[in-house]
């Protein structure tokens, strides 16, 4: 049998896959790499080892391990962290995790992506959490970043959203104002898709998909992959 190519997604709620599954209809509580597959080329498969409430240590000591045995050259892993850490540890601890992680991933020939968590209704921000420390490591290590959180803030304000909470919250985020639905998970891998393109790793992408739906203002919203230049 073949081995697929991978692309191995670590992170933390914004990210997992959770027991219901989320679908169009009910528009469950997703993250964005249950649903990344969809953007994907047919010879890379997504493993997605996110963990709600994670943080970057909690990723280091266990989802990072599968990486580094399993791992093959010419797999992806895209690490988002950031969000539940300025919680529950230091800058210190966190960027030590990301690095130790960057650099597993590194050894087994796995390309490393660092990714900063997405803005939402309750982070309605261009620079969510501590983002900046994702960065400062993408720097140090001159790794390939995908700046989700800027990213995501652009496209929200790009179609009309103003941080009215009710405004975003209504299509693209859970009651709690953070998680995304399924339309809203949709969106954020899309978005991570076309970042790939433009961080070199374009044969990973699929960038024939379409997922359309209409928000909560009436606007029917595209969800492809396409590069931003």
């Amino acid at each position: 049998v073949d081995r697929v190519k991978k692309v191995y997604v670590l992170g933390d709620s914004l990210v997992c896959i959770y027991y219901n599954g989320g679908n169009a209809s009910n528009n469950y509580q997703t993250g964005w790499g249950q649903v990344l597959q969809s953007y994907l080329a047919d010879d890379y498969e997504v493993v997605d080892l996110g963990n709600s409430g994670v943080i970057a240590e909690g990723l280091a000591s266990s989802a990072i391990t599968q990486v580094a045995t399993s791992g093959k050259s010419g797999d992806i892993m895209l690490l988002e962290s950031g969000y539940n850490d300025r919680s529950y540890t230091t800058e210190a601890k966190m960027k030590d995790a990301v690095r130790s992680m960057y650099d597993k991933a590194t050894a087994a020939g796995v390309e490393s992506v660092l990714v900063t968590p997405n803005a939402s209704a309750h982070d309605f921000k261009e620079s969510v959490s501590w983002s900046g420390y994702m960065k400062d490591v993408a720097k140090e290590k001159n790794a390939k970043l995908i700046d989700l959180s800027a990213l995501s803030y652009k496209f929200f304000t790009s179609v009309g959203y103003t941080g009215n909470t009710a405004e975003p919250l209504a299509t693209y985020n859970v009651s709690d104002k953070l998680h995304s639905t399924y339309h809203g998970a949709h969106k954020m891998a899309s978005i991570v898709a076309g970042a790939m393109i433009d961080a070199g790793l374009g044969g990973a992408v699929d960038t024939s998909y379409k997922y359309t739906f209409k928000d909560s203002l009436g606007v029917t919203i595209t969800c492809q992959a396409s590069a931003s230049n």
